[in-house]
């Protein structure tokens, strides 16, 4: 390899872009429709911004397409770790997640509230321990590279569902904001005896309270490096599971 090839081979490599291609490669193999570099409009900046990836599982139902989109962001992070603080003494007042949603499925929500044989992990608590904050270890004073990911994600998101609930009013989009990281990744919690409890883990969840905000809380997801395949297949497992268990809610709530 010539000496410029290996210089750019470097810099590349730096950027984290190989990072980006393996979580975009094992989407693609699980069977999603993937984007990358997908631009979205920063309502603040009144730039566009760029996502990492966007990877999308979508069925065809009473001639809607209903669309489920991960909106991930990919960061390496080997020498910081990522961590999720966890109080477990908070108290959620509804069991549903405050996720990100098209305006025509707020139909569709409030059936599956109502719906006892099954609650999608996309959309409820159930069982899960969901933290309130993520942060990065052993971070400087200057950016926190855990909360520019949090807002590229909801700033994203919000677009996202903005745009297509104006200009596709007959479509049923979900839009969930998934960060992988490359590096490693932690829970943390208090103690009884009020001493810090740290576990290491291959995915966590949290979730943002943002007050008088006109998108509300959100809840994200996070992920780390440890098996690209393994999360990738397991998201579209529980894709494939919302359409089939929801299948009569959708039919009877997703009209053109």
């Amino acid at each position: 390899m010539s000496e410029i090839k290996t210089k750019i081979v470097d810099w590349i490599k730096k950027g984290g872009f190989p990072f980006e291609m393996k979580v975009a490669k094992s989407f693609i193999k699980a069977g999603f429709d993937v984007g990358q570099s997908v631009y979205y409009m920063d309502v603040e900046s009144e730039k566009f911004r760029e996502t990492d990836i966007i990877a999308t599982k979508s069925k065809l139902i009473n001639n809607v397409w209903v669309n489920i989109a991960f909106v991930i962001e990919c960061k390496s992070t080997t020498e910081k770790p990522w961590v999720v603080l966890i109080n477990d003494g908070l108290k959620y007042y509804h069991d549903e997640l405050p996720i990100f949603i098209t305006k025509n499925g707020l139909k569709f929500l409030n059936a599956t509230k109502k719906n006892e044989e099954f609650k999608s992990d996309f959309l409820f608590r159930n069982t899960r321990k969901i933290g309130y904050s993520l942060i990065t270890a052993f971070n400087k004073e200057g950016k926190e590279p855990s909360y520019e990911a949090i807002q590229s994600l909801t700033k994203a998101c919000e677009y996202f569902v903005r745009e297509s609930s104006n200009k596709r009013d007959y479509q049923l989009n979900f839009y969930l904001p998934i960060i992988i990281v490359e590096g490693l990744l932690f829970n943390a919690t208090l103690s009884e005896n009020e001493e810090i409890q740290i576990e290491q883990v291959d995915n966590s969840e949290f979730q943002i309270t943002r007050s008088f905000h006109s998108f509300g809380d959100a809840n994200l997801r996070i992920f780390d490096h440890s098996n690209l395949d393994k999360t990738a297949d397991e998201l579209l497992r529980q894709c494939n599971e919302l359409y089939e268990m929801y299948s009569k809610i959708l039919i009877d709530n997703v009209t053109r």
